[in-house]
């Protein structure tokens, strides 16, 4: 028997969220009839339309600082909201954590705060910053020093005792750093480091490893950031005797690059 059908046209780019499914029967792979399977290819296109759609969700996009503080006062100013976001996530927690307290803190009002960070995602995104800076120059300082083939060993040391220095507020930001896409901007700290180690290689190893794979430098480095990290994100790592862990992340770096 055939089957007249009367369709009206379907609008494939309309909102497919304000479509009314309870008129479309899911398809059972049967051949009951004609009607049945164009309802089922209509399910089909739609739903592909929706999880297409639904996939399609724009990056979040943090503010950063508004303005650069140049000036003695405005530098000091910046620092306070810093320091005053710092001491409520280590006393009070994440949760905590908004614009309001932090200008109450800092003993400032909430407009001379927006004047420095619209939101407090732009004030996660600094303290971050602040600790990759803080970071990025005690380690630089060792570099432009004079420890001769104990270099390997003080840049392993500070690397895990800062990252052992307020943990809690280290875990916090560091963490919404890297998922709000700036993880770029450290690796391009730890990448200067392994190009100075680099270039005065005979002097800190004894030998010459610019010959090197860059692929062993990227893993190497990459591990030994690693390891500080865990000091920070993970809570039996309290427990590891910090001398120990030097050690063995000292014989490991030499041992795999010599």
């Amino acid at each position: 028997m055939a089957v007249v059908l009367s369709l009206k046209p379907v609008n494939v780019n309309a909102d497919v969220s304000r479509f009314d499914w309870r008129n479309l029967a899911v398809p059972r792979f049967s051949f009951v009839s004609d009607q049945g399977i164009i309802r089922g290819l209509l399910v089909f296109v739609l739903a592909l339309q929706w999880n297409s759609r639904s996939m399609k969700r724009k990056k979040k996009i943090i503010p950063e600082q508004r303005r650069k503080p140049t000036q003695a006062r405005a530098q000091a100013t910046v620092a306070t909201i810093l320091e005053a976001a710092a001491r409520i996530l280590r006393t009070k927690g994440r949760a905590a954590f908004n614009t309001n307290r932090i200008a109450e803190r800092a003993g400032i009002s909430i407009g001379t705060l927006y004047g420095y960070f619209p939101d407090k995602d732009s004030i996660y995104i600094a303290l971050a910053r602040r600790i990759v800076e803080e970071d990025g120059q005690a380690l630089l300082e060792i570099l432009d020093g004079d420890h001769g083939t104990e270099t390997i060993r003080v840049l392993i040391r500070t690397l895990l005792e800062r990252h052992l220095v307020d943990r809690d507020v280290r875990r916090t930001v560091m963490s919404y750093y890297v998922a709000s896409g700036f993880a770029a901007e450290h690796d391009g700290l730890v990448e200067e480091i392994v190009q100075r180690l680099s270039k005065q290689a005979d002097r800190v190893f004894g030998r010459d490893i610019t010959k090197i794979d860059p692929i062993r430098l990227f893993v190497i480095s990459r591990a030994v950031i690693g390891i500080a990290r865990g000091l920070t994100e993970q809570l039996e790592s309290r427990d590891l005797p910090l001398e120990r862990l030097e050690d063995e992340t000292v014989r490991f770096v030499r041992e795999y690059l010599l």
